[in-house]
């Protein structure tokens, strides 16, 4: 009885050594690429029919080489096991028919799988106090994970589903609690908009999107329940911008642009995206945000025992294109743009760009996962709003002066819906964090407690680049920025 155990175990262990030794594992990673970049290719809507096929193509030659490197290696690995067990039989150590009825043993797997599995939960226990073996971070994907994104990411039809599925498990386990109205920080991106979304976020008055809820952020009840978030630790990473922000599972992010994708995907086009304005208003689509606002609010509650009636709080640089709409879906809204000097912003802006660019070139998920979430600022995926203006300036995004004529374009179309938005200014938070924050507060009508909001914006002055930009075009966002500082909360 032990003998048979034993050829059969050591067999496994023989196995598993041969397909080590030959790299199996490696060969196998490696396969993941060219599937996801065939998936990818394939549900790819930018790219032409014969674009794709050649993509195809491409990426299942080299598939399917895989697949024949790793039948090789398993062939390898079972003659290992035949030898193994040849062995035991010529020294007569277990006999064929011994190692043949230990096999078909229900005592022998039931057995051996439970000490495997007790072996596995002592592993994870060891490690889950073993500071040198942190956990993966929000944006260390795996193959299942990556596979998971796509096949989400490149069906509407998916995604239409699953939302569906999670309105009705919202309907049995939240009630239809009127919230106050939602409140939209916006600008174009580097203008410090996460910085005033990390400052809000500490307020227990509202409720945000966090980089836990992807990816399934068309049902965020659903996937909550299916991967337990707040159950998941990571460790905490500077976020890829390489700006010394530092994010976690629990860190607020800017997701809601699935949804408008979603449902406006005639906005999307290759080279630009199109204004919202008050004729795209649809009832049934402002029924569906608001359920979907009234989601995350519902999860920061339960989360947060205690903290009820909380305000959903959107970050989305994208809703400079929808000042028109927002109040009409959404009435009551109050919408913050924090302002930064046009010098200093566009060079960021600038450098940004080239910072992605060089990102993307090297790592082709980052493409596709910022191209799923609706991330078009800046990188090989940039794509501007058509701001009145935009189209006029024919330099490419190369050059500096671009990004000056974008923002001169962007802070046009928001100086013409003024009236309904507050302002802060990046000087104002760093100078007086906590004496503009309270101000913002009481605008906003939330609680802003006893929060130390110093913590959330640098204290040095904002570095301007004036050397990089057409002194004209300086000239006039300098005059356009001074005009909308003068409404701002000081």
């Amino acid at each position: 009885m032990i003998a048979p155990a034993i050829t059969i175990l050591a067999g496994f262990a023989a196995f598993a050594v041969v397909l080590k030794i030959l790299g199996t594992p490696d060969v196998v990673r490696r396969s993941v690429s060219p599937l996801l970049m065939g998936l990818s290719a394939l549900g790819d809507k930018d790219k032409a029919d014969d674009e794709k096929e050649k993509a195809v193509r491409k990426h299942g030659l080299i598939l399917l080489w895989m697949i024949v490197l790793i039948t090789i290696h398993i062939v390898f690995g079972l003659c290992a096991v035949f030898l193994l067990v040849l062995l035991a039989n010529v020294t007569t150590f277990s006999s064929y028919s011994a190692t043949s009825s230990m096999l078909l043993n229900v005592e022998f797997w039931i057995g051996s799988s439970t000490v495997v599995m007790l072996m596995v939960i002592a592993r994870q226990v060891f490690r889950k106090g073993d500071a040198d073996h942190p956990s993966k971070s929000p944006f260390d994907y795996g193959a299942a994970d990556k596979i998971i994104h796509i096949i989400i990411f490149k069906s509407a039809k998916i995604n239409r589903l699953l939302r569906a599925c999670d309105d009705l498990l919202f309907k049995f386990c939240a009630g239809k609690t009127p919230r106050p109205p939602a409140i939209f920080v916006t600008s174009l991106a580097r203008g410090g908009t996460t910085a005033l979304l990390n400052a809000m976020h500490s307020l227990s008055a509202v409720a945000t999107h966090e980089y836990g809820d992807m990816p399934l952020i068309s049902a965020p009840l659903l996937w909550s329940k299916i991967a337990g978030n707040r159950q998941r630790k990571v460790a905490r990473i500077e976020r890829a911008h390489n700006d010394g922000l530092s994010i976690d599972l629990g860190s607020p992010e800017a997701f809601e642009e699935v949804l408008w994708h979603l449902f406006w995907p005639e906005k999307y086009q290759k080279d630009k995206i199109s204004l919202w304005k008050e004729v795209d208003f649809d009832s049934k689509i402002k029924r569906i945000f608001t359920c979907h606002f009234d989601k995350i609010c519902y999860l920061r509650n339960r989360e947060n025992a205690g903290d009820q009636g909380k305000r959903y709080l959107s970050k989305n640089n994208a809703n400079i294109g929808r000042l028109g709409l927002l109040p009409k879906i959404f009435p009551g809204c109050r919408i913050v743009i924090p302002l930064r000097d046009p010098s200093a912003h566009a060079a960021s802006l600038f450098r940004q760009h080239l910072h992605f660019s060089a990102i993307q070139q090297e790592h082709s998920f980052v493409s596709q996962y910022m191209k799923d979430i609706g991330h078009f600022e800046f990188g090989k995926l940039h794509r501007p709003i058509c701001f009145d203006g935009v189209g006029d300036y024919k330099g490419s995004p190369s050059d500096p002066d671009y990004w000056l004529v974008y923002w001169l374009s962007a802070f046009k179309e928001i100086k013409a819906h003024q009236k309904q938005c507050i302002f802060v200014t990046q000087h104002s938070l760093r100078a007086s964090p906590q004496k503009t924050m309270i101000k913002l507060c009481a605008d906003l009508g939330i609680d802003h407690g006893d929060e130390d909001f110093s913590q959330f914006f640098r204290k040095t002055p904002d570095e301007t680049h004036d050397t990089l930009f057409s002194p004209e075009l300086l000239t006039k966002a300098r005059q356009l920025y001074d005009g909308l500082a003068s409404h701002s909360l000081k």
